[in-house]
């Protein structure tokens, strides 16, 4: 995904941030593929990080307001607990077990835990996830929670706005039943409980089991048995295992806590602790301090944790709020009477949504259509809402991270000449801004304490709203569906392409269906999500236009600019490491651009990039129509050979094996042979003509031209003639 540019190759030997591939929410990166594991998610999340981290930050503690806990409770806490029995007793329990285990090097302990959970193992080999004990950790369990208990609960006359509890969850199961996607089967040691009617609090120490919500959850604790296992590396270039499993923990609390800026991670490692605020522009740890020795900082960060910090302390988006039960009734009552389906539990939360200022705000209805699962990155979340002035106004809210060297989505929008309806309809969008405080606007380096962060570029927070009301491609009904949907979808990128915009994004998350019952002709199907948009033009109202050095940066589904000198306005691209987690759009990437990026050669994305890639989404919402649908439909072993072919060709966690995949003779497009029950005869033969024509792109070396590059007349002559068979 790139920027707005003006023509420049694409050249995969530059590049300098990394985006993971669990930007992708879909089910190919959570889990549920039995070529992902927990184990290669992670390592995915190491070559994310590089260059992400800041240690030793004053500024997390600042952050953390731990000097607004009075002196006074400090002071008493702490001689309190040291002639306590029962938190004397933890302490020594905890000594004790940091003696034992400190007899192992970093190496052997570390090795002494299979990071993957058996529940997420592959289902063809019943074997292979059987889980090694994490006895040292566990041990830990019970001595902690009895410090943190004491700690939370001391003194019944202090002030205590916020009630709240560590529990133990390394049993548990966290869940996020309402996500759009299956969910990765983690759990930290303990979670931070929201004590409610709905959570109530526990009694004395219970290892949580069963399925939890990740959304009653407002930070998390990581604890290792060892001094040594910290975050903080002997060289730069390492990425610590407490720090990858700390920010796995850490995306999925971002994307199933609904509006959630940023986590809070409190990391445990023998006697000493720091804190961890995970955002989208990386990690910054606070100092390393001993739990003994620099008891009372201890004492502040977990009263402060669970008694004290407002929800937006905690990482809550300010400018949304959660409505009351009698409130969010109504507001449900009101849109299911306009027809509207409602996605998620009857219980899930709806929020009023705002900019920031303004007088406009939005109600969201269920739980959101589409989430990302990344750390880094856009964060993007995807919701239906209706206009809180008017009810029977449902819209399509999306909410992202943007860097601040980029125009902002809606810009692009309001740079489109005209309307088709193969193209999402814009209706407003802006950067959210802190509430009353003018035009500050939410980014990484506001919430971030911005006199210890002197970063130019930073992540800023965006909002935008569209009238076209979609549905995944894959939830289609018919394949005369499918068929209309996807054309109508092609139409409206035909429509872009003859303005100078190529999208140069196509993926299962922006080519989706019409939610209407029975659109009009050409409405069937349409495409979002132009932020990365190539205009060949410079045609969208600049935010500056000046004289600039423009640096070579790299998208992972498009352009490379050249280094040079120029007046014009400033574009820029998000870029991509080679060798780093890549984004979920290289499983729909044309392959001539993946290529590139394995070779190190330098293409220029073209139109037909973007038509494969439409081929690519056409396949992957066929396979995932089956696999999610299809198990009522045929026999169990049909339904596992589906299941095993889905994954094959687009469960692929690394560039080699999706390249390997693609290169495959007997590819996802052939599926019409090895399962022909499930398509009409005109069907078939569509793919098989597909199948055909991708083939032919398949050429090993990316700077060769392919045989026959895909074009908008082949595309719609096969789609017209299989419709017509079909009508």
């Amino acid at each position: 995904m790139t920027g707005m540019t003006r023509d420049r190759p694409y050249d995969a030997t530059r590049g300098e941030r990394s985006i993971a591939l669990l930007d992708y929410a879909g089910p190919l990166n959570t889990g549920d593929s039995p070529h992902s594991s927990v184990a290669s998610s992670r390592n995915a999340i190491k070559a994310e990080l590089a260059g992400k981290l800041r240690f030793n930050d004053d500024c997390v503690f600042h952050r953390l307001g731990t000097d607004t806990v009075p002196d006074t409770l400090v002071d008493a806490c702490t001689a309190s607990m040291g002639q306590n029995a029962k938190t004397s007793k933890a302490r020594n329990a905890l000594k004790k077990l940091l003696a034992k285990a400190s007899k192992k090097s970093e190496r052997q302990l570390e090795a002494e835990i299979d990071p993957e959970p058996a529940d997420t193992a592959d289902a063809r080999d019943p074997g292979s996830g059987m889980k090694k004990s994490k006895s040292r950790e566990k041990a830990m369990y019970n001595p902690l929670h009895t410090i943190f208990s004491f700690i939370e609960t001391f003194s019944s006359t202090a002030s205590r706005p916020y009630n709240r509890q560590w529990v133990s969850t390394g049993n548990a199961t966290l869940t996020a039943p309402d996500h759009p996607w299956n969910f990765p089967k983690v759990s930290p040691d303990f979670t931070l409980l929201e004590i409610t009617d709905k959570t109530p609090r526990q009694v004395g120490f219970q290892s949580e089991r069963g399925p939890h919500l990740w959304r009653h959850r407002s930070a998390f604790i990581e604890i290792k048995p060892t001094n040594m296992q910290g975050p903080v590396p002997s060289n730069n270039s390492t990425v610590k295992p407490i720090v990858a499993q700390a920010a796995d923990y850490a995306r999925i609390h971002l994307s199933a806590r609904p509006f959630q800026l940023f986590s809070i991670g409190l990391l445990i490692f023998g006697s000493r602790f720091c804190v961890g605020i995970f955002d989208r522009d990386g990690v910054t740890f606070s100092p390393t301090l001993d739990m003994w020795v620099d008891e009372r900082m201890f004492i502040r960060v977990i009263r402060r944790l669970t008694c004290d910090m407002s929800p937006a302390e905690l990482g809550q988006d300010p400018t949304v709020r959660v409505l009351s039960d009698a409130e969010a009734g109504e507001v449900r009552r009101r849109a299911e009477a306009t027809g509207t389906h409602l996605t998620g539990a009857v219980d899930y939360p709806t929020f009023v949504v705002t900019m920031g200022k303004g007088v406009r705000c939005w109600y969201t209805l269920g739980a959101p259509i589409w989430t990302s699962l990344s750390l880094l990155g856009r964060g993007t979340e995807v919701w239906r809402v209706c206009d809180s002035a008017d009810p029977n106004r449902l819209l399509v809210l999306k909410s992202a991270w943007r860097s601040s060297d980029r125009l902002a989505e809606s810009t692009l929008y309001e740079g489109i000449s005209g309307k088709h309806p193969g193209v999402a309809d814009y209706d407003v969008g802006a950067d959210v801004v802190f509430p009353g405080a003018g035009d500050r606007v939410i980014s990484i380096k506001n919430l971030r304490d911005s006199s210890c962060d002197d970063a130019r570029d930073t992540p800023i927070l965006h909002r935008l709203l569209t009238r076209t009301y979609g549905r995944p491609m894959w939830e289609y009904d018919s394949e005369l569906e499918l068929l209309k949907g996807f054309r109508a979808a092609l139409e409206g990128h035909r429509f872009l392409t003859e303005q100078g915009i190529l999208h140069r994004d196509i993926s299962a998350g922006n080519v989706l269906l019409s939610a209407a019952a029975q659109p009009e002709n050409g409405h069937e199907g349409f495409i979002t999500d132009i932020e990365f948009a190539h205009f060949s033009q410079p045609s969208v109202k600049a935010a500056v236009t000046k004289t600039i050095a423009v640096a070579p940066v790299v998208g992972p589904s498009g352009v490379l600019t050249e280094p040079t000198i120029r007046t014009h306005t400033i574009f820029y691209t998000v870029s991509v490491k080679r060798g780093a987690a890549m984004t979920g759009t290289l499983q729909f990437m044309a392959a001539a651009l993946l290529l590139a990026i394995d070779s190190n050669q330098i293409i220029t994305h073209e139109l037909h990039h973007d038509l494969e890639s439409f081929v690519w989404v056409f396949a992957y919402s066929i396979g995932m129509h089956f696999v999610s649908k299809g198990r009522d439909r045929m026999p169990e072993a049909r339904h596992r050979m589906l299941r095993d072919i889905f994954y094959d060709n687009f469960g692929q966690p690394t560039l080699p094996q999706i390249l390997n995949a693609r290169g495959n003779i007997f590819g996802f497009l052939d599926i019409d042979r090895r399962l022909p029950e499930l398509f009409s005869k005109p069907f078939a033969l569509l793919l098989q003509s597909l199948n055909t024509i991708i083939s032919r792109s398949f050429v090993r070396d990316p700077a060769s031209p392919q045989l026959e590059p895909l074009t908008y007349d082949i595309l719609f002559r096969l789609l017209d003639e299989t419709i017509a068979k079909l009508q």
